[in-house]
């Protein structure tokens, strides 16, 4: 399952920045995934939920935002 480590290092770099910028507490993230990214949403928001465990951002929100995809042909 790719979406743990996913969601671990999801967690790493928002939590990461929020060290830089002396937050105390995360409340949510906001991700853009493309729907050919490969990642089952369900799946990365399941393993969000545990990466979060004993970080700053326990119990944050996920807030996933998905695109389409775009193809062109010359």
């Amino acid at each position: 399952m790719h979406e743990m480590t996913i969601a671990m290092n999801i967690v790493d770099i928002v939590c990461k920045q929020a060290n830089d910028e002396n937050a105390h507490k995360i409340n949510s993230v906001e991700l853009v995934i493309g729907e050919l990214s490969g990642i089952m949403i369900d799946s990365l928001e399941f393993c969000f939920d545990a990466a979060c465990k004993n970080t700053i951002a326990n119990g944050a929100e996920l807030n996933i935002h998905k695109i389409k995809a775009k193809a062109f042909c010359k």
